[in-house]
């Protein structure tokens, strides 16, 4: 069974580092290794337990306003975070992951290292924490993203 998913590819504006989207097939897979299985996992690409920091801003807000929320999982077109602001499905949000530099004067410089617009594809209630899990869908790369 074939189904089709948004993912990247080289984009023809200005910036070479910037990715767009195209559109190509799902590989479905079964979840588990069982043959009896009819489970099948529709994701485009496998998901990866990694911890780190991201900050988040919707485009309407100023640009000195950014959330800071933690990943879960990411793959190669999203992330699962952890976010104390519940945000609906639907909304567009900027996403950054910042690099912190220690100069030469001890002094600090943070450069962007990642950019990404996103979309909320989930979200769901952390009954232990009170706060939020939050699925994003990239729909534009700049920048150097965890996984290629």
């Amino acid at each position: 069974m074939s189904a089709i998913l948004s993912s990247y590819s080289s984009s023809t504006n200005s910036n070479p580092s910037t990715i767009a989207i195209t559109q190509h097939p799902i590989d479905k897979h079964l979840i588990d290794n069982t043959k009896d299985s009819e489970v099948f996992n529709t994701r485009l690409t496998k998901r990866v337990n990694l911890s780190t920091t991201l900050f988040v801003r919707r485009p309407i807000n100023s640009k000195c306003y950014m959330r800071q929320v933690s990943t879960i999982n990411v793959s190669r077109y999203g992330a699962l975070v952890l976010s104390d602001v519940a945000l609906e499905i639907g909304a567009e949000l900027e996403v950054t992951r910042y690099k912190v530099l220690v100069l030469a004067n001890k002094q600090t410089q943070s450069i962007t290292t990642f950019a990404a617009k996103a979309i909320v594809r989930h979200i769901e209630k952390d009954s232990q924490s009170n706060n939020y899990f939050i699925g994003l869908d990239f729909q534009t790369i700049s920048g150097k993203w965890l996984i290629l």
